[in-house]
């Protein structure tokens, strides 16, 4: 057992390089610093001067929208269930979804998850679908399935985070306006 557990750190611990064997990527990353094991690393090292006093660079706080995007990719089920192939899309719609301002001036990044309502979530699904070169249905959908599976992922590890799962309310909704603009399933 580590220092860090008696210590009050939180993380779990996990075993990385375990798929080496089996052909996957190494737990390092490719070129060595990246993948689970640096992601890892890199939280044990921000708790770590959090608890210090040290300042921490590109802080996320606990239990924004960034933060739940974290823990997700820090997660079991994103390591299982998320492919090499397809994790720059999901990072791409995770930055989408953070770097989006709201009329206060902030990012949907640093809010609260519990202030993520369902109208906020609508206003938001309507700006990602607004494209250049008209509606982009599919993008919307993507970032509805992706922030459904982060929030029920986190869900499990955090409870006290969120006090409600509006995910098929937000999804009911969307699928509601899709069908209103003439677009078919």
């Amino acid at each position: 057992m580590s220092r860090g557990v008696f210590a009050g750190c939180q993380l779990a611990c996990a075993t990385v390089g375990g798929g080496q064997l089996r052909g996957a990527d190494p737990a390092c990353g490719l070129d060595g610093s990246s993948g689970r094991a640096a992601a890892l690393n890199a939280l044990f090292d921000e708790w770590r001067r959090a608890r210090d006093g040290e300042p921490i660079k590109g802080l996320v706080r606990f239990g924004s929208v960034s933060w739940l995007f974290r823990e997700f990719k820090a997660s079991e089920s994103y390591a299982r269930r998320v492919s090499a192939r397809t994790r720059p899309d999901y990072e791409r719609l995770m930055q989408l979804v953070e770097n989006q301002v709201t009329k206060r001036g902030d990012r949907i990044g640093d809010r609260p998850v519990k202030a993520v309502t369902p109208m906020a979530a609508d206003r938001l699904y309507a700006r990602i679908i607004e494209g250049p070169r008209g509606p982009r249905f599919r993008q919307g959908e993507k970032v509805i399935t992706l922030c459904r599976h982060a929030w029920n992922v986190v869900q499990r590890l955090y409870p006290d985070q969120g006090a409600r799962s509006d995910s098929e309310t937000v999804c009911a909704q969307a699928r509601s306006e899709r069908v209103e603009n003439g677009i078919s399933e």
